[in-house]
């Protein structure tokens, strides 16, 4: 999926196997026109390729999903409610693939606001 201007990085942050990044939704984006009318909800599938997206961002190299694990969507994301959401990222690089668990969260300092939007454990290959 083309995701041209669905999102923007608006900081992010590498530190041993951490990845924290916070990215800006575009909710005038035409996903949101169509994923629903008058009811826009950021769709689930996209948080696993904003993710992939992010990764090969900051490995400088293209991966794609070689196996889900698990994925928990908890909250959905609206986003006229919830432009900026923050992508908690703990990773282990192994030779062929980068094993992933991943926090879709709002960006909220104050844990006891935050909310937890999806999880996802996933396998990454190299293209």
């Amino acid at each position: 999926m083309n995701t041209d201007g669905f999102y923007t990085i608006e900081e992010f942050k590498l530190e041993n196997n951490k990845l924290d990044v916070l990215v800006a939704l575009n909710k005038s984006h035409w996903v949101f026109d169509v994923h629903f009318p008058n009811n826009p909800i950021f769709p689930g599938a996209m948080n696993i390729q904003v993710l992939q997206e992010l990764l090969s961002k900051v490995f400088d190299k293209k991966y794609v999903v070689g196996k889900i694990l698990n994925t928990r969507f908890y909250i959905p994301i609206i986003p006229t409610k919830n432009n900026v959401v923050r992508y908690d990222i703990e990773f282990e690089k192994k030779e062929y693939e980068l094993s992933v668990q991943c926090s879709v969260c709002s960006d909220s300092k104050n844990d006891a606001e935050k909310e937890t939007f999806a999880k996802i454990s996933a396998l990454f290959i190299p293209a």
